[in-house]
């Protein structure tokens, strides 16, 4: 983008002074000045380089125009759902009318006449809900016409506009979106043939209910590459909706250094804080915003479970919980910790207590790498080795098993769950699954499962989620930042 930009980029001139080339931009007034126009008409106003305004104008337009893709691409599946959607009604409508069929022959003259009317009321509850799908599909193609339309404005603009077109650009599109749908859901009623126990000789048309989600269910609002040379992250644990601990490791780390391996990031890419500290699998921050993390002791052949203690804090035996390296962890609603080996097991810790509350292993675990607990303090394990997502309880009882290719078709017709987390304001588990290429979530039930992301990722492989707000890692070290919009 910055090369492009570069190459097409077109001096923007005074229309004051005509000869005077726009430097600057006047925070005040919120337009590009020349030299001339700061010292007389903007004197004693606020200012700074246009050219840097121009830059993050131009990069923030770039990651509105990846949402874009996102929700055309989106949309545009919508519209082969809607068609099969009707195929479905018109078959339903073929085989309700054999069923009349068959009960006509059955049934002697005196039941015509009801047959026939049923089948009026077929059709005109078909007319009717042919012609909502079809309203429907129309105002689904409107919105992507106008998205595409947008796309090309925005396209236009970064290829070849003047610095005054690409500010311009940035302010129109940060006024949010005037592109949405009448109503968020397509439901229509599909008719039904149900037999009439108490009048044996007709039967009658009922209506079954089918809705069709026609929004997407997440909106990207930000992306940045983390810069890590020859590291890899390894997880991510948000501090709140907007900061987020980044943890990074390489293939041959040295177990026992301190080094920069972990980052606070803020959600719009910058750096906030550095941690020296060795290469972490996972980490927990606690509700007081303490950071806990493995540390091997090589002098006494041991580690454990440590809170990071800034410099000059003292560090002593008391602050350590000596276990094994655990593969991930996550924190239950009391403030115990929930920690997986890699043996499968899974213990509950009270670390102020330096406490083992309960530890147990399953055999329903095969190379489970990712744990997360849910508000009602359910174990959601993911398990890549089974290709299932498996739920206990703190006692270790087996809740449930889910197998997201018995709901849902992947690419690959199998999976491989990587990472997990809990969304708590919507109630469901957020999946990881990198050989399927998507994020897909599970309801606490474990009876329903859908794919909320899949157009933009390239093998996701953390996940992280605060209240609405999910943190998804790829395999380039690239962070994208969605809103969850509905469950």
């Amino acid at each position: 983008m910055k090369t492009l930009l570069s190459k097409s980029r077109k001096n923007s001139f005074c229309k004051i002074y005509t000869e005077e080339t726009l430097l600057f931009h006047c925070i005040q007034c919120v337009v590009p000045v020349c030299r001339d126009c700061k010292i007389t008409s903007h004197d004693g106003h606020k200012f700074e380089d246009l050219h840097n305004r121009v830059q993050n104008a131009s990069e923030w337009i770039s990651s509105y125009s990846k949402g874009i893709d996102l929700e055309v691409g989106y949309f545009s599946k919508k519209v082969q759902s809607v068609l099969n959607l009707k195929n479905e009604l018109d078959r339903n409508v073929l085989n309700l009318q054999q069923t009349l069929n068959d009960v006509e022959e059955q049934l002697c003259r005196e039941v015509k006449e009801g047959c026939d009317k049923i089948r009026s009321d077929i059709n005109q509850l078909t007319d009717k809900q042919a012609s909502l799908i079809n309203e429907k599909k129309v105002e689904i193609d409107a919105v992507i016409s106008k998205m595409t339309s947008k796309k090309r404005y925005i396209d236009s603009v970064v290829r070849s506009g003047t610095d005054s077109d690409i500010v311009m650009c940035k302010k129109q599109m940060s006024k949010g979106t005037d592109i949405c749908m009448s109503t968020s859901k397509l439901v229509i009623n599909i008719p039904t043939y149900c037999a009439d126990r108490s009048n044996i000789k007709l039967g009658r048309i009922m209506e079954k209910q089918i809705s069709l989600q026609l929004e997407p269910k997440v909106k990207l609002k930000s992306t940045f590459l983390t810069d890590m040379m020859n590291k890899s992250v390894s997880a991510i644990c948000l501090r709140n909706r907007d900061e987020a601990c980044i943890s990074f490791r390489s293939d041959a780390w040295n177990q026992g250094s301190r080094v920069k391996n972990v980052l606070v990031y803020y959600s719009s890419g910058s750096e906030k804080e550095v941690y020296f500290m060795p290469p972490q699998m996972d980490l927990i921050i606690d509700k007081n915003g303490r950071i806990y993390f493995y540390e091997d002791r090589l002098e006494k052949l041991e580690g454990g479970l440590t809170v990071y203690l800034k410099p000059g804090e003292e560090n002593n035996t008391e602050n350590i919980y000596l276990c094994k390296r655990p593969v991930s962890m996550d924190i239950l609603s009391n403030g115990d910790f929930i920690m997986l080996y890699t043996d499968n097991k899974l213990s509950r810790i009270n670390f102020d207590q330096k406490k083992l509350i309960r530890s147990f292993r399953s055999g329903h675990l095969i190379s489970p790498i990712s744990v997360a607990s849910s508000r009602d303090n359910k174990l959601w394990v993911a398990d890549p080795g089974s290709g299932q997502v498996i739920v206990f309880n703190t006692d270790g009882k087996l809740l449930f098993k889910f197998d997201v290719c018995q709901t849902l078709t992947l690419i690959s017709n199998k999976s491989k769950p990587n990472s997990i987390c809990f969304c708590e304001v919507f109630n469901i588990a957020i999946v990881a699954d990198p050989m399927n290429n998507c994020i897909f979530t599970i309801s606490e039930d474990g009876r329903y499962a859908e794919i909320i992301l899949d157009e933009t990722l390239e093998s996701p492989s953390s996940v992280a989620c605060k209240e609405n707000i999910l943190w998804v890692c790829d395999k380039r070290n690239r962070i994208q930042i969605f809103e969850i919009l509905k469950s």
